[in-house]
């Protein structure tokens, strides 16, 4: 975990320890000068931390306004969002979209990928006796066969293992 410091206008920061999420901004939305900054965290006691930035350009270029709510759930952060600030209802959905999406991430981390590094593969066994294709590189047509792949040829065991390093 790791602690944060967000700024509120007129008030002190409001500090704590959790996790970012997702950061979305309407900049490319907007139709108005003005737009707004999202940041959605998630607090150690579980909870989510919204922190909003609107940044004021119109009618001429004003300090951004800064605020920072806790709120139980994603639902009531588009509530909050939609109702209580007049926020774009696209905006807020996409919002609350990649957070679930952030949320799933942090629930079911993918598994890592093995790749091989170097010629000595754990799944060849030096001894083993193994028919090796690799494909032929085709000009001509003809030498496709009836279903369009190209023929293969055989290779050895260091030509296989060498073409991937």
């Amino acid at each position: 975990m790791q602690q944060f410091s967000l700024p509120r206008s007129m008030q002190e920061d409001f500090c704590f320890e959790g996790m970012q999420l997702v950061e979305v901004d309407d900049k490319d939305l907007a139709t108005t000068p003005n737009w707004w900054q999202i940041v959605i965290y998630r607090h150690n006691d579980g909870s989510f931390v919204l922190s909003s930035t609107f940044w004021r350009n119109h009618p001429r270029s004003l300090p951004p306004l800064h605020g920072v709510i806790t709120l139980e759930n994603l639902d009531a952060i588009y509530t909050h969002l939609v109702k209580g600030c007049g926020m774009p209802v696209r905006f807020a959905n996409t919002l609350i979209e990649k957070t679930q999406r952030a949320l799933y991430f942090l629930e079911n981390p993918l598994e890592p990928l093995y790749i091989p590094t170097n010629k000595t593969h754990d799944m060849f066994d030096e001894d083993e006796e193994l028919d090796y294709y690799d494909p032929i590189f085709v000009e001509d047509q003809d030498m496709m066969d009836n279903a369009g792949y190209q023929q293969m040829r055989r290779v050895t065991r260091e030509e296989y293992l060498g073409s991937y390093i």
